[in-house]
This record gives structure tokens, sequence and C-alpha cells, in this order.
């Protein structure tokens, strides 16, 4: 992540000091957790799957600290809220994630993000290109409901499966953030984010506001918002109203 974040410890300065947390090298094509054995179709189970992550960031803060912030790009975007979940409450003042996701394929962790969100309430940055082929944005959009309030940037088209840097129309969005995490002067009613894909006919709800969604059923999403008295059924390229 050290390359791709250039723009960004350029434009803040000296005042922001960067630590870059590591778990191998160059050459071990570093991972924060290792795949499913089985495949992404059999997810890992293991609330423990993350320890060497853990153990490292762990290792740093120690160490290092305090730090004003936890930012994570890709698998390490997704490792924000597996590292929070674990973390004490206040151990950050702010959260940034880019091209980021759930850890469906590994529910021990995911359990434990869903019983810790939202984390004390940590102001959270949430940043998606629509011109990502790696992380789609229904992905990103996952991590939503796991923060209160967050700012959601979407960068349309952007700059694809990487950090923004300052030629991206959303770059001076991220340094505001990033200077005030309480800034009121970002989206937190996600408006900004992308129409649902044709065909999607699931219901993503959080803070009353029904999102397009992929990969699950619209009565399980109604249920996991604690609208458990809800129920409903769907037909191809349909998207709910906030209200249904």
């Amino acid at each position: 992540m050290k390359g791709g974040t250039e723009a960004l410890r350029t434009a803040l300065g000296a005042d922001y000091e960067w630590v870059y947390a590591s778990i191998g090298s160059a050459s071990t094509e570093e991972t924060w957790w290792a795949d499913p054995p089985n495949g992404k179709g059999a997810a890992t189970t293991d609330r423990n799957h993350a320890s060497a992550m853990i153990s490292a960031v762990n290792t740093i803060v120690d160490n290092q600290g305090p730090f004003y912030g936890i930012i994570g790009y890709s698998q390490g975007a997704a490792a924000v809220p597996v590292y929070l979940s674990q973390a004490t409450t206040g151990t950050f003042e702010m959260a940034a994630m880019f091209c980021g996701y759930l850890t469906t394929t590994h529910t021990g962790l995911l359990d434990q993000v869903n019983e810790q969100s939202p984390f004390g309430g940590i102001p959270a940055l949430i940043w998606m290109s629509t011109a990502d082929s790696v992380i789609s944005n229904d992905m990103s959009v996952g991590l939503v409901p796991k923060f209160t309030s967050p700012a959601v940037v979407v960068a349309n088209p952007g700059p694809g499966h990487t950090v923004p840097t300052s030629s991206d129309d959303t770059f001076e969005s991220v340094l505001t953030f990033f200077r005030d995490p309480n800034t009121t002067a970002l989206d937190r009613n996600f408006a900004g984010l992308p129409e649902p894909k044709a065909g999607t006919c699931t219901c993503y709800w959080y803070a009353d506001r029904c999102f397009g969604y992929t990969g699950a059923s619209k009565a399980k999403l109604l249920k996991d918002a604690g609208k458990d008295a809800e129920t409903a059924s769907s037909s191809d390229g349909c998207r709910f109203s906030e209200n249904e």
C-alpha cells in the first residue's frame, strides 16, 4: 500500500506520519490471511483465522502508538473492521477503507465484526471506484452498515482498483475526511452510491434506506437489520423502495 498512498502523503504533509504494517515481505506476495483451504465456496469458520495480522498490528500499536487512524486498501481494507472488532475502543480516532469488502468467505471473522460493530462509533471513510474490476461496489457497500454514518465517497468512474491520487475528482474529499473525520462537508446519506446492477432484486437496508445488493435474499437482509417481522419475495429487475 505504501506506493499507492504517495499522493496522500504528499498532500497531507509533515503533520501526518505514516506507519505501514506487514506480516511478510514483498517476495512472499503478502496477504493478511489465507484464503479458505477448500476454495472460496467453502468459508472458514475459525475466529482466529486472522491471528497473524492481529498480532502484527497489536505490536505496532503497542510499540509505536498512539495512532490517529487506521487505513486499509483492498484486503487491507477488509482487515480494518476485522482488527477493530478485536481492538480496544478508542485505539484509533478514524478509519479509512479503499476498495474494501467484508470477509464473507471467513465467517468466524465476520461474526466478530458483526458482534462489535460499530466499533465505538469510530468515524469512517468508505471509498470505491465504479471502474473497480476486482472488488465490486456491491462488496464495498457491505461495509456501510458496520459503521455509524460513514462518509461514502464514490469515484465515477475513478481510477479502478487503486487508492485515488491527485488526478481523481474525489481526492479532495478524501483529504477533507483525513483532516476532519467528523466533517459535515461529505455525503453521509449515501446519495452518491451507484445504482444497483440490472437484474438485482435484493435489498440492503441501512439508516432506513434500501440499496440494491447482490448475493443475499431480501428476507435475510431485513432480518440482519432487525426487521424480523418482515419478509419479501422479488422478481428480476426490481429495486425495492425504502419503505417496502
